[in-house]
């Protein structure tokens, strides 16, 4: 049985950009992950110790965004992909960073970079 965790919009501020001002504060960027599972056992037998634990999720994408740094958020996304995909029993992950309120010359709500990886076969 396949299925999808889904983690909308984590708000949390990192310090990532080409420029070093954008690195020397912090600024507000979004992450959704979506992770595509076996979910048999956790469906079946309803114990998180089968499921994926989405709070650990949610932690993995804090840790990354706020402890490292990054100039372009396609490496940024990447980073979150592939730990996601390591840490966890995943068959396909995909996430998406948007930068809030990025410094540009024109007004837009956010810049955003969106990956997508597979390769694990699951449980």
């Amino acid at each position: 049985m396949i299925g999808v965790v889904e983690l909308d919009r984590i708000r949390v501020d990192g310090r990532h950009g080409v420029g070093a001002e954008e690195r020397s504060r912090p600024q507000q960027f979004e992450v959704s992950v979506r992770a595509t599972l076996d979910i048999a056992g956790a469906a079946t037998g309803d114990d998180i110790a089968e499921a994926l634990d989405y709070s650990r999720l949610a932690d993995l994408v804090v840790e990354i965004v706020e402890g490292e740094s990054f100039h372009l958020l396609e490496a940024l996304c990447w980073r979150i992909a592939s730990a996601a995909q390591e840490r966890f029993d995943v068959q396909r992950v995909w996430v998406k960073v948007a930068k809030l309120h990025p410094p540009m010359p024109v007004r837009l709500a956010h810049a955003a970079v969106e990956v997508e990886i597979e390769g694990r076969s699951g449980r």
